[in-house]
């Protein structure tokens, strides 16, 4: 199972240690909702953080309104996002973020590391803002 679903509204996850999902085709962080229902999608892990799953570490999807949400979509990366193993996912799989309503930002600060093992590192949806200042490995 994933380790978190979230779902519609507003989601704040705050990591400071260890996020991790360890059976395939499961990930870490999924948000999997009919999106016009989400407001509002923060991740925000923490230097030392690690978020990490054998397929997308984090990923959102939706049920419906993938290109109609108007809701804001934010990653804000100090620590290690990856994802582990052959064929893995992304560490960031946001492509089905398809609406030009949406506010969607990616930053990856100084100590932060994006990585995955077999596949894209990020995979954004439309619109999407990244800010990179350290590392991102495919």
């Amino acid at each position: 199972a994933d380790a978190i679903r979230a779902s519609s509204g507003t989601t704040v996850i705050t990591n400071s240690g260890l996020i991790d999902s360890t059976a395939s085709a499961n990930r870490a962080i999924n948000l999997n909702s009919d999106l016009t229902t989400v407001t509002s999608f923060q991740v925000i892990n923490k230097s030392g953080g690690i978020i990490q799953s054998l397929d997308d570490a984090i990923r959102i999807t939706g049920s419906a309104g993938t290109a109609t949400t108007s809701g804001s979509f934010v990653l804000d990366n100090s620590g290690t996002i990856q994802t582990l193993g052959t064929g893995s996912g992304q560490a960031i799989d946001w492509r089905d973020l398809g609406s030009a309503n949406a506010t969607v930002r990616i930053i990856n600060r100084a100590t932060g590391i994006i990585s995955a093992a077999d596949n894209d590192a990020i995979r954004p949806g439309l619109n999407t803002v990244i800010e990179n200042y350290d590392i991102e490995i495919a």
